[in-house]
């Protein structure tokens, strides 16, 4: 599964054979690519609950919500993806001696490598799965709240 998608996401097939897991998740292909791991965060359960809060203030049904929750997620990415784009690295001469190519080229893995990628961590993503199938079972089928009315039912808690 992993290997597939590297390739698919521009790995050579090569490479992708030796990818390992940096930090909790993410792959990385050693001596070969720039990675910088958990360089930001998208916030998962702030998507669902801004969705949340604007769809039932708005009147939105289920569907509605949820393409709310993927425009909130694609504006985190858009604004993290704006954040890292002229990200400059320090030299790190003695870390690029042990990348593929840039002592026999007298290059620092600073200037980029044949991968160059900044992985954004996927902050409760898990967690908050659940929730907008929560909100749509207990009170919008359940009609325990009516739309329109201000929602004050313990959703509270920021996770920004």
């Amino acid at each position: 599964m992993v290997i597939p998608a590297l390739v698919a996401h521009g790995y050579q097939l090569e490479d992708a054979r030796d990818y390992v897991v940096a930090a909790c998740w993410e792959f990385i292909i050693p001596g070969r690519g720039m990675e910088v791991v958990n360089i930001g965060a998208v916030s998962f359960p702030a998507a669902v609950d801004c969705a949340l809060r604007e769809g039932l203030a708005g009147g939105d049904d289920f569907d509605q919500i949820l393409e709310r929750v993927k425009t909130h997620i694609c504006e985190q990415v858009e604004r993290l993806a704006e954040a890292y784009s002229r990200l400059l690295l320090p030299p790190a001469p003695y870390y690029s001696i042990f990348m593929q190519g840039c002592l026999e080229q007298g290059r620092d893995l600073s200037q980029g490598l044949k991968y160059n990628n900044f992985w954004n961590s996927w902050r409760r993503f898990f967690q908050c799965c659940r929730c907008p199938g929560c909100v749509q079972k207990f009170i919008l089928m359940n009609t325990i709240y009516c739309r329109g009315t201000p929602l004050s039912i313990g959703l509270e808690f920021r996770w920004t």
